[in-house]
């Protein structure tokens, strides 16, 4: 039923905290697949308020890449929201 419906999208909200409407990224985040330019055009993006959606980001982050970690922490309070289920690995609330 419909309120069955509201309960389980209330208990996974809390589970997986997500923006009300977001762009998903599922993928490995290495250089050839472009997740930085990705990040850094959402948050100009954001900045210049072209868009109010979050980004979610899904997948095993990148060692080691510094400048990727900065990126992610500038876009923090925009609404991106990096989690990744690898290799057994629950999913961690790591909000960047």
């Amino acid at each position: 039923t419909e309120t069955q419906m509201k309960k389980v999208r209330s208990a996974m909200w809390k589970v997986f905290p997500l923006p009300d409407s977001y762009f998903l990224y599922v993928g490995m985040m290495k250089p050839h697949k472009n997740v930085k330019w990705l990040v850094e055009n959402f948050i100009q993006f954001r900045e210049k308020n072209l868009i109010e959606s979050g980004l979610v980001l899904i997948g095993k982050k990148p060692v080691g890449d510094k400048s990727f970690e900065k990126l992610l922490e500038k876009g923090k309070p925009l609404g991106i929201v990096w989690n990744y289920r690898a290799q057994g690995n629950s999913w961690p609330n790591q909000h960047y």
